[in-house]
């Protein structure tokens, strides 16, 4: 079977950018996404490539397994101390779960324990406030959020009626740095996608009232995922750490929602090569999701997911 190669993508939002949250969204508040969802990639794609010749011999390919649509997530510059070093981008994952910190300083950092370890941890200690995303460093946790604001409007004439009704919708604001992957099994195909991302490109709701406009910093074919950084560099004869690197739902065999059932962690562990693998911590939270099935034209309903950053 094919491996699957990567395009890697680096956009700014140049304008502010509206991606809905349905699951967190209420009557009169529309609250915005903090990543750029792969599904918003996969519509911007399909809607350029529709333009071309050979879309109809695309589609299939580009609706099926061959193409998969990973989430962009936020990522920071670095810099090299050198001399007209070029800017390079640090790739962040999602802020683990289960720390704890002091709440004294000692040269701007925080002692922190992490509760996975052996279910406890030091007296005097809070759950320590980790962002949304961060990088792992030097025994250090580097972490970011994403900055959001928000604008009021008025609605007129609902219905043929003189009603009025406010609404407050909230949006990125501009300046944020977003690394994307997309998974492809053909060269070629990966190389007409990749032509997409040349200049710009604009995301996300309300493109008529300047959101969404997004610069392309780079765009590149590479082999496999960054997240290698941070896997065991040699093999682990005790205690072992998984962490998601997004929402995850589990089914058990009869179709309902569930969370890790000893089925599904020998099944883990086979995958893992792993001999009677067995979960002692967690530190876990929850989201609610939804999607929409493309093929029945209907919206799925709200899944419990474990969240992004859960720690096993």
């Amino acid at each position: 079977m094919a491996e699957y190669e990567y395009i890697k993508y680096i956009i700014r939002n140049k304008e502010p950018l509206r991606i809905a949250d349905d699951s967190t969204s209420q009557s009169g508040q529309t609250v915005t996404l903090r990543y750029i969802p792969g599904t918003t990639m996969r519509g911007y794609i399909i809607n350029k490539m529709a333009a071309s010749s050979d879309f109809e011999q695309l589609k299939e390919e580009l609706f099926s397994e061959q193409v998969k649509y990973l989430n962009a997530y936020l990522c920071v510059k670095e810099k090299n101390n050198e001399k007209n070093s070029r800017v390079r981008f640090k790739t962040l994952v999602p802020s683990p779960k289960g720390f704890y910190e002091n709440k004294k300083e000692v040269d701007g950092k925080k002692q922190i324990e992490n509760v996975v370890i052996n279910g406890a941890f030091t007296g005097g200690y809070k759950r320590a406030s980790l962002g949304r995303y961060c990088y792992i460093q030097d025994n250090c946790v580097y972490y970011y959020n994403v900055s959001t604001a928000s604008d009021m409007k008025i609605k007129i004439d609902q219905k043929g009626t003189e009603e009025q009704s406010v609404f407050r919708n909230e949006y990125i604001e501009k300046n944020h740095y977003f690394t994307g992957f997309i998974a492809v099994k053909q060269h070629e195909t990966a190389e007409k996608i990749k032509k997409l991302f040349e200049k710009e490109l604009i995301l996300g709701n309300a493109r008529s009232s300047g959101f969404g406009k997004c610069e392309v910093v780079s765009c590149e074919l590479i082999k496999e995922l960054p997240y290698q950084e941070y896997l065991p560099c040699e093999d682990q004869k005790n205690d072992c750490y998984m962490m998601l690197l997004s929402n995850t739902v589990l089914r058990n065999r009869d179709g309902e929602l569930c969370g890790f059932t000893p089925e599904m962690v020998a099944e883990l562990g086979r995958r893992l090569e792993v001999d009677d693998l067995k979960i002692q911590y967690c530190s876990t939270s929850t989201v609610n999701v939804r999607g929409y099935n493309r093929t029945w034209g209907i919206r799925l309903p709200s899944m419990t997911a474990y969240e992004s950053g859960s720690v096993f």
